[in-house]
């Protein structure tokens, strides 16, 4: 049966609290479920809350962020204490703030798992939540028997962010090697499907030979025997205003002013000039050698840039072709286990 105890502090004279199972029965209740707590606000089935816990997870990997942090821990705590004090559990404010503890240790947790492996990790919450209750109860039992101490619930949490660090870190990079094996395993299986895309166009395509572009991206069409390669100029791949520039070498299927009936074509000493629409660029194209048809294309490029590009134009080399195979195939298997 639970009893009364009296006790004086400077601040509640005469404050009433529980000894007995009952206050140590609510604070292991709170202790296990408030690490649930950003789970919860983070959850996309609750709508307006969501982006509370958007938020928290923001704070810990955005320093600006923080703040919210901070202000939703204390918000937490606060009503923790509250909600405690109103139920008479011996020493709420260390309680709540174990409580709290648990919980952000959890959010943290997370937060790190989402940076370091971007997955959603949720031993945390399940380890903190152990924790949480284990070091509440814990400290509402020591708190009925001392109203001084707390016992070594604080400790408890320690032990149980350490235990869930050092598990959590063996346990993601155990999964994120598997994947990195899946990964490399695609990335072969694609290598060899390039390969034979390659072969339809004599393992041959067109580069820029040239300081000002860098290749960013390539592409092979089995069905047509097509390569693609991407430049961006000046090497910055954030500013839209750098042209882009994409480079495919076709098989020679035909002349290259086949379709002129449907577009405009401006042809010159030795290469196509294709127009569309309100007078848009479409592409240019120049015939490499009798098997392959070269097309340049970039919405951006001016007639004076085609021509700098076609000067430099040429084959790419057995190691450039390398290169190629294994950036498409990496592209391709980072895509699939995304």
């Amino acid at each position: 049966m639970d009893s009364i105890e009296a006790t004086d502090s400077p601040k509640h004279p005469n404050s009433v609290a529980i000894t007995g199972w009952r206050p140590i029965v609510i604070s292991t209740i709170f202790g296990a479920l408030l690490p649930w707590l950003w789970f919860a606000m983070a959850s996309a089935e609750l709508g307006q809350t969501a982006w509370i816990g958007v938020a928290m997870m923001l704070g810990f990997l955005a320093p600006p962020f923080f703040l919210i942090n901070i202000a939703v821990s204390v918000l937490v705590w606060g009503v923790v204490w509250l909600a405690l004090r109103l139920m008479r559990v011996p020493r709420p404010a260390a309680i709540s703030g174990m409580a709290t503890g648990a919980q952000v240790t959890a959010s943290l947790m997370t937060a790190i798992s989402i940076v370091a492996f971007a997955d959603f990790w949720i031993l945390p919450f399940i380890a903190m939540s152990i924790g949480g209750a284990l070091a509440c109860g814990s400290g509402a039992y020591f708190a009925t028997r001392d109203k001084n101490g707390i016992g070594p619930g604080p400790l408890v949490l320690v032990v149980f962010a350490i235990f869930v660090g050092i598990v959590g870190m063996v346990v993601m990079a155990i999964d994120a090697w598997e994947e990195r094996s899946l990964i490399q395993e695609e990335t072969q299986q694609q290598s060899k499907a390039i390969r034979s895309d390659l072969k339809k166009c004599g393992d041959k395509f067109a580069v820029i030979d040239g300081d000002k572009w860098n290749w960013v991206g390539a592409s092979t069409d089995s069905l047509r025997g097509c390569v693609g390669v991407d430049y961006r100029a000046g090497g910055d791949y954030q500013n839209p205003q750098y042209e882009r520039v994409s480079i495919y070498s076709d098989r020679n299927e035909g002349d290259y002013d086949a379709d002129c009936d449907y577009y405009i074509c401006d042809e010159k000493e030795d290469y196509l000039l294709v127009w569309g629409k309100e007078s848009k660029f479409e592409e240019a194209r120049v015939q490499m050698n009798e098997d392959m048809l070269v097309r340049i294309r970039g919405s951006e490029l001016s007639e004076k840039q085609v021509q700098e590009i076609l000067g430099q134009l040429r084959m790419a080399t057995p190691e450039e072709r390398e290169d190629l195979i294994k950036s498409v195939a990496e592209d391709l298997a980072e895509e699939r286990f995304s």
